[in-house]
């Protein structure tokens, strides 16, 4: 029996700059490469172009989106790319974020979903968005990996690593096949 594929959360900020998705598609084709899973949330922006850079390496099957609703009720920038991400074969999970009373609770509590299924979270933040800001650090509370890239106004401020000296011996095995993490 095949080992089950290690996970990598790809999370960001909705106000995303060029720079931004970029380098979201890049960590995600990084991580498809090293045989990872992606997991994200659906939305516009970093979400956005981590989902488009699977879709378009082929690798829809190695991608997992939890949406906050349903995929009618996602922003309609990104309805077709979620739609076409489930057909070429996407684990697309709907009401990822319910029960909850607004729609930004079901964002907070999708994020919790997302966070809970990964082995190592890269987290792109521009100009301290709140919402990445609480994902990256619920990762960081469960004891992964976290690659945190903090923007201002869409440009690179720095790069942080979290957590490398509280990790298992099983995190740091998942370290060891991503490059990105030694």
């Amino acid at each position: 029996m095949a080992d089950k594929p290690k996970v990598m959360a790809i999370v960001g900020s909705r106000k995303a700059s060029e720079a931004m998705r970029q380098q979201a598609a890049a960590q995600a084709n990084k991580a498809l490469s090293a045989g990872w899973r992606i997991s994200t949330g659906g939305a516009h922006g970093v979400d956005a172009a981590a989902i488009k850079a699977a879709v378009d390496a082929g690798k829809a099957k190695s991608l997992d989106i939890y949406l906050p609703e349903k995929i009618g009720n996602q922003n309609p920038s990104v309805r077709s790319l979620l739609k076409t991400a489930k057909e070429a074969g996407a684990n697309v999970v709907e009401d990822a974020g319910q029960p909850a009373g607004s729609y930004a609770k079901a964002c907070y509590n999708r994020d919790k979903v997302i966070v809970e299924q990964s082995d190592a979270l890269v987290g792109l933040q521009n100009n301290n968005s709140k919402g990445t800001k609480a994902t990256v650090d619920a990762a960081a509370e469960k004891g992964i990996p976290v690659k945190k890239m903090s923007y201002a106004k869409g440009l690179l401020k720095n790069i942080s690593r979290m957590n490398a000296l509280l990790l298992t011996i099983n995190v740091l095995q998942v370290m060891e096949d991503y490059n990105e993490y030694k």
